[in-house]
């Protein structure tokens, strides 16, 4: 960062070289998330990046506008159920010494990152550690698919990606 320059500044400079296509979109949410103080190098402030793909059931994409994802609703609040719930928990909140919210996890939890990556290392060392030895198999990530329908379908779920599932296809291999 230049001295004297704002975050704010920057990211301007930022958003209107991805506007004008000299930045991929990859590289534009690296740079967001960066200015947003998140790293690789902890797991409670990792890099977030969106699902943008929603139809999971087809082996050949068209592309059609049905097959992303509104990306002005938060995963928390992708579709009107969990929109309705997401309206319940805030005015069902007013009691608690917290105060009021709407979505009682967080959108990439340093477990959800491990979830993610648990096929890597360090992070399979950092699972094993974590859950003392083993896990139930069946709370792991292990097909898109049915990751995706659970956070569609789940008020309690709602993690974004990590930057891998956008260019480490490895991380997906047993």
């Amino acid at each position: 960062l230049v001295r004297g320059l704002s975050k704010k500044f920057v990211a301007e400079k930022f958003t209107e070289e991805w506007r004008k296509g000299r930045l991929s979109n990859f590289e534009y949410l690296m740079i967001l998330n960066k200015y947003s103080n998140r790293s690789m190098q902890s797991l409670s402030q990792y890099p977030v990046f969106p699902w943008i793909l929603q139809e999971f059931t087809t082996s050949c994409m068209n592309f059609s506008p049905g097959d992303f994802r509104n990306l002005s609703f938060t995963t928390a609040a992708i579709n009107d159920a969990k929109r309705r719930e997401a309206l319940k928990k805030y005015e069902n909140s007013d009691d608690l010494s917290e105060g009021r919210f709407q979505f009682g996890s967080h959108y990439l939890p340093g477990r959800g990152v491990l979830g993610y990556l648990m096929r890597l290392e360090p992070y399979t060392g950092m699972v094993y550690a974590f859950d003392s030895g083993g896990d139930d198999p069946c709370r792991h990530f292990h097909l898109v698919q049915v990751f995706w329908n659970i956070i569609n379908s789940d008020s309690s779920s709602n993690l974004e990606l990590v930057p891998e599932f956008y260019y480490l296809p490895e991380f997906l291999a047993n």
